[in-house]
């Protein structure tokens, strides 16, 4: 939990397990200590995979996103709040060898970097601006 303590979210999915094209199903019980304008409560499917350089150094890129609106931005009361939502896993693999990002990773691999699988994560936030998110993040496996 982030957010210097203004409250929590939880986060359930409803497996862990995808395959792509499949939809995931979510939902979020968001907590708040005090009331608080927010843009809104979104979620977000994001892969991520590490790159090692040779040289001991590391970075994380992130080769695929994709985010969903779950409320709208208004002032958020100091209660508990309930959702669901639904993302779907992209139909094939997007972050296949092709594309821009692909272009990177084939590059990345020429020049002796070490790429890490692809890891994937739904996330779930309330966007505060000017301030830190309430937040919660899971990692799931797609196959």
């Amino acid at each position: 939990m982030l957010g210097l303590g203004k409250g929590k979210i939880e986060l359930t999915l409803d497996k862990t397990n995808y395959a792509h094209g499949e939809t995931i199903n979510g939902t979020v019980n968001m907590t708040l200590k005090k009331p608080i304008n927010a843009k809104g409560v979104i979620a977000t499917l994001f892969a991520e995979r590490k790159r090692s350089d040779g040289d001991g150094g590391t970075t994380i890129q992130r080769v695929f996103e994709f985010s969903v609106p779950i409320d709208g931005e208004r002032l958020y009361e100091a209660t508990q709040k309930n959702y669901t939502f639904q993302i779907q896993v992209p139909a094939e693999n997007k972050i296949a060898m092709e594309g821009k990002i692909g272009t990177a990773l084939k590059a990345f691999s020429a020049l002796g970097n070490i790429m890490s699988p692809t890891k994937w994560f739904v996330e779930v936030k309330l966007d505060i601006p000017k301030g830190f998110d309430v937040r919660k993040k899971q990692q799931i496996n797609v196959v």
